[in-house]
């Protein structure tokens, strides 16, 4: 009923018996493989499934990398800007400050001895006006 079988794992060779036929082993070796091809179905979905949720975080993170990039990039842009209006607005106080030197001389060398054009008094302040009107509205973000 049993043949023989030499066990490979053993050195010594013991002989191990297996049935070589019957509806019992037939049915139990089919129940064992139904079962391992259902453990197989199951690891399958679940490799799956986890390749999905893989992918879902690699897109998450690719989004959050290109927001984290955007945001920099942003607040590259403003830094610039506040930057760029600043040396603007110190470059306008600078003319100011030299026009309002030219008038007081302007002014000084027109009472001593009158200037062939005295109406360039006149435009320096509007000159004047004119800057500090700027400088106002750049303040006040106008």
């Amino acid at each position: 009923m049993s043949a023989p079988v030499l066990n490979p794992n053993e050195p010594t060779g013991n002989i191990i018996s297996l049935p070589r036929t019957g509806d019992g082993f037939i049915a139990e070796t089919a129940v064992k493989l139904d079962r391992l091809q259902a453990i197989v179905t199951s690891l399958d979905h679940e490799t799956r499934e986890s390749k999905k949720a893989l992918s879902e975080l690699s897109d998450v993170a690719d989004r959050a990398r290109r927001n984290q990039a955007f945001e920099e990039s942003l607040r590259n842009a403003r830094e610039y800007k506040i930057d760029e209006m600043v040396r603007a607005c110190r470059d306008l106080k600078a003319r100011l400050d030299e026009d309002k030197q030219r008038l007081k001389k302007l002014t000084f060398a027109h009472t001593i001895s009158p200037l062939e054009n005295p109406m360039s008094i006149r435009g320096l302040r509007k000159d004047i006006s004119r800057l500090k009107t700027e400088l106002r509205k750049r303040e006040l973000g106008i």
